[in-house]
């Protein structure tokens, strides 16, 4: 069984399901699991998936099998709560279908009441090994 990926098989990846596609940027509460699941997704206040698009895989060296992000993102007015995960998924709606990846995140982002997230441009990276 092959243990790592290719180079062009991990840039085709992850081109084929984030850069150019419909992909939402979603914050949850606790681990999303392997299969998305949406109820541990953020909720409340003016809380909604915000879309967010990526770069082109980079090629050579280290850069491949990777993309950043290349927009911003905001989430405003939201609710106090603990962020403890980025998901990503290509529905903008809360449904355990269309998802396609989550993001630990490491301190975990305490988020007061009426505040907002920002994400700015290549402040998240998705690597395949």
């Amino acid at each position: 069984m092959a243990t790592l990926l290719g180079n062009w098989f991990a840039n085709a990846a992850l081109s084929d399901y984030f850069v150019n596609k419909p992909v939402w940027l979603a914050l949850h509460l606790t681990d999303p699991g392997a299969t998305g699941d949406a109820s541990t997704e953020f909720g409340g206040g003016n809380y909604a998936r915000q879309r967010i698009y990526f770069g082109n895989p980079a090629t050579g060296g280290a850069a491949n099998k990777a993309i950043l992000n290349n927009s911003s993102v905001t989430f405003s007015n939201l609710l106090a709560a603990t962020i403890t995960y980025f998901g990503f998924w290509n529905s903008v709606s809360a449904t355990n279908t269309g998802f396609l990846c989550s993001y630990q995140l490491s301190p975990a982002l305490a988020v007061t009441a009426s505040s907002q997230v920002l994400v700015g441009p290549n402040d998240i990276a998705i690597v395949l090994v």
